[in-house]
């Protein structure tokens, strides 16, 4: 019986242990497809070397790191490694050569798609890449005319560029790598590698860029650049109704705001936004959409597009059923800044002609003067249509600017005048400021207008003084030229400003301070080290003009010249020189060598040992002295000992425009001279 029981308690034991192994083979199986379920596969790096030197490198990572991404290079053959968050890879394009990649791009692009894998080789995950090879001897090509610009940042072989119908005219400027290439267009040569092109009104025209080694001017490479120009019909069809760029779930603003008949935006982008992603929505159906020749649908979010700080383009082609096609461009500008929100001009110089002709053009002051915190301006046209230029200067150079008029933007930029626009009259405009993070913005508007204008506001001479010296303007005074720049030294301690008004009805100041016209200003206190002068002349009408001088100590105003009782050397504009007899003092006069102190201050000796006669030239001034005789109007009197000849310094510093100071503490004398302008 025992035997029995015992029989049947082991058939039991059995069943039991079967039933729990069998629960822990399901839970095991299930916490692992549940952890495969989970896995995260993921690119994380892209190491790209040159094949022949694996020391350059270039590492794709972070936000860099798309589903879609394109890299130039300037190698022919690349290296290729990669990271990857579990799994392994595999590249298609390239070929396995040992633990790296290898590519050729001996002219053109490799269009690479990487895989990553899970451990029993099932496709996980992927991107795309494409590969561009730097063109030889180009660093870039800049298309730009009649607010359209598009930039190569690498060529191929064949290379297609569409513009729109309105341009006409594009210029075409090549940036060389180094300066040991030769460029040529269609076998052109230029000085600044810049092209104006004639477009023809509807067929494709052929560019040819040749690019060659100075030494080597056989071995050259050619690219092509077909151009199309889009018709007149094809911008008027195939509207969209809507057009959004986005970054996760940010969305930004576009400039000017949508209408679907304006075709060119701006859009700016803080420094985090390093992708962005396009909504085209259209207005109408049967049509169809493509961007970068891919097709996008409407209402949907096109992938993502790299910005850029230097800028870069998107357009986006809108086809009908007639095939008639519109173009919209969009200009992606990434801020290089996360902070910085002041939106201001700190000044906006204008000039206006007749023509485009910019060396016709004159300065052009607003009415009233420009001023970083007046929003509300006049712009005074000679005529019913006029052509003005406009160079804005920021508060933070980081800034941007645009001149909108009507719903045209035009890039403004510090470095130089905008290309002249036309404007009539009561055309209201305005340029928007963007701050440094681009988060901010400031209008300041403009109206013209037309009525007559005289020049009883301006200047007909303006003169500054540094510590009583001539100080040079930089560029030489002109009535209509409002900026210049002047330099002062360590030493230099005040300057006066001499302003002469055009009309004796104008009133001027300096600093605030009034000042009458033609006579010499009180010293001003030069600053530690930038000073800002302000001179402003207002007319009897009201109409005023400001004249900008910045001061600095970055040069000499004044030529030094430094002797010292006792010594036989002398000091000139900080350069030590031997003296042949050193300086003393006679009768309370501080005596020394005529002809080096003479010399050192620019004029000429000349002695008649016959009457003891010394004469002293300098430009028109001429001067005479005798040996052993008061000089008339002065107590003292020229003398040789040991065979030189010695004179009074100060009195030939002052007949020479010289500035004479005595430092009793380190028994030096300090000769001051204006230099040469």
């Amino acid at each position: 019986m025992l035997a029995a029981l015992f029989n049947k308690k082991s058939v039991w034991l059995t069943v039991l242990c079967v039933f729990a192994a069998t629960i822990l083979v399901y839970t095991i199986t299930a916490r692992s497809a549940a952890a495969a379920t989970t896995t995260n596969y993921e690119l994380e790096k892209i190491y790209l070397y040159d094949y022949h030197d694996t020391d350059d490198t270039v590492v794709i990572s972070g936000s860099k790191i798309d589903s879609s991404m394109s890299q130039v290079v300037d190698w022919s053959t690349v290296r290729i490694r990669a990271s990857v968050t579990n799994g392994y890879y595999d590249i298609e394009g390239a070929n396995l050569d040992g633990k790296y990649y290898v590519v050729s791009l001996p002219n053109e692009y490799a269009d690479l798609t990487i895989k990553i894998l899970d451990k029993d080789g099932n496709l996980q995950k992927h991107y795309y890449l494409q590969l561009r090879r730097k063109a030889q001897g180009i660093e870039s090509v800049i298309f730009s005319g009649n607010n359209f610009n598009y930039t190569f940042d690498s060529l191929v072989s064949n290379n297609v560029l569409t513009v729109p119908s309105w341009v006409d005219v594009l210029t075409m400027e090549v940036k060389q790598s180094s300066n040991d290439y030769i460029v040529q267009y269609n076998t052109k040569l230029s000085d600044n590698n810049t092209w104006d092109i004639d477009l023809p009104e509807a067929k494709p025209m052929p560019v040819y860029i040749t690019v060659a080694p100075k030494d080597k001017p056989n071995n050259y490479t050619q690219y092509k650049i077909e151009i199309k120009r889009l018709s007149d019909e094809a911008t008027a069809q195939g509207a969209l109704s809507a057009l959004k760029v986005t970054s996760g779930t940010d969305s930004y603003e576009m400039f000017p705001a949508f209408d679907p008949d304006v075709y060119n935006y701006y859009v700016m982008l803080p420094n985090n936004a390093r992708s962005v992603s396009i909504t085209p929505t259209l207005g109408n159906t049967g049509a169809s959409i493509s961007m970068d020749g891919v097709i996008v649908p409407s209402g949907k979010p096109s992938g993502n597009y790299t910005t850029s700080t230097s800028g870069n383009q998107v357009m986006v082609m809108v086809t009908d059923l007639n095939n008639q096609i519109n173009v919209y461009t969009i200009n992606l500008l990434r801020t290089t800044r996360s902070d910085g929100s002041d939106p201001a001009l700190t000044n906006l110089r204008i000039k206006q002609g007749n023509s485009k002709n910019e060396s016709s053009m004159m300065m052009q002051d607003t009415i009233p003067v420009f001023n970083r915190d007046v929003y509300e301006y006049e712009l005074v046209m000679d005529s019913a249509y006029s052509f003005f230029s406009f160079r804005p200067s920021y508060v933070d150079s980081n800034c941007a600017a645009f001149l909108v008029v009507d719903k045209k933007m035009i890039p403004l930029s510090e470095s130089g005048y905008s290309d002249p626009v036309q404007l009539s009259m009561d055309d209201k405009i305005f340029i928007r400021v963007f701050s440094a993070d681009f988060k901010h913005y400031q209008d300041y508007n403009i109206e013209t207008s037309a009525r007559i204008l005289d020049d009883n506001y301006l200047l007909d001479n303006l003169v500054l003084k540094v510590d009583n010296l001539p100080a040079k303007l930089s560029p030489g005074f002109s009535r209509t030229n409002y900026e210049y720049k002047a330099s002062g030294d360590d030493d230099s301690k005040y300057y006066t400003i001499t302003a002469t008004a055009s009309s004796k009805e104008s009133t001027i100041s300096v600093n605030n301070k009034t000042l009458v016209s033609g006579v010499e200003s009180e010293q001003f206190i030069m600053g530690d080290s930038v000073t800002p002068i302000e001179v402003i002349v207002t007319a009897e009408n009201g109409d005023t003009a400001k004249y900008k001088i910045t001061l600095d100590r970055k040069g000499l105003v004044a030529g030094k010249v430094v002797l010292r009782i006792g010594k036989t050397s002398y000091v000139v504009n900080g350069v030590s020189k031997p003296l042949t007899a050193a300086p003393y003092i006679s009768g309370g006069r501080t005596l020394v060598p005529v002809r080096v102190i003479a010399e050192a201050l620019g004029a000429s000796v000349n002695y008649n040992s016959e009457h003891k006669q010394i004469t002293i030239k300098k430009d028109d001034e001429r001067f005479y002295m005798e040996v052993g005789k008061n000089i008339e109007g002065f107590d003292s009197t020229p003398e040789i000992v040991n065979g030189t000849t010695f004179v009074p310094i100060r009195y030939v510093s002052e007949k020479l425009k010289c500035k004479c100071v005595f430092n009793s503490a380190s028994k030096e004398v300090i000769i001051s001279y204006a230099l040469e302008s």
